[in-house]
């Protein structure tokens, strides 16, 4: 074989290894794609929790839609503070953690905080109640939906929100 011949067939084996490069680059992109949203079906997020949150109930009503019950040896306004640090938007009762609080919110219940957590193409909410129990304990009724098309509805707690005046650490989704 002739050096003339030799030339294009060395060319046409690189240009061959980096069209294979490219496709072996693309076949990885699309496999961590669906890896995570496979992940994203089989391990939706679930809600931020305290530490030493001890779960007392559980029910689930649909796959991603689940309510808990929890308790924790936290004081009630530490844990407002806890959800306002992950993400939640917390409303309290009137005269509750130093707040001015709203109306909306009575006694038994004395806050609740609401958030939403992207993942994967998915979409999660969660919304809190909290309960004082105890000298320094809280209970806490949490509620997830994980929304497998879109990001679902506004999340807003189980009142008006325009009539609320948020925490003074509270972040508002517009």
């Amino acid at each position: 074989m002739s050096a003339e011949q030799s030339q294009p067939s060395r060319r046409r084996s690189v240009f061959l290894i980096i069209i294979a490069f490219v496709l072996v680059l693309l076949a990885l992109y699309v496999a961590t794609q669906v890896v995570g949203v496979l992940f994203g079906i089989v391990m939706p997020p679930s809600p931020p929790l305290p530490n030493g949150a001890r779960e007392t109930s559980h029910e689930s009503m649909a796959y991603g839609v689940d309510s808990w019950a929890y308790s924790v040896d936290t004081e009630a306004c530490d844990v407002v503070t806890f959800y306002e640090a992950n993400g939640g938007t917390c409303f309290v009762a009137p005269g509750q953690c130093g707040r001015e609080g709203t109306e909306q919110i009575s006694l038994p219940v004395m806050g609740q905080c609401v958030g939403n957590v992207p993942f994967s193409i998915f979409h999660m909410q969660w919304a809190a109640e909290l309960f004082r129990s105890g000298e320094n304990g809280t209970r806490i009724e949490l509620d997830r939906e994980v929304f497998w098309i879109g990001t679902g509805p506004t999340t807003t707690p189980q009142f008006d929100i325009d009539q609320l005046s948020p925490s003074p650490n509270a972040t508002s989704e517009g």
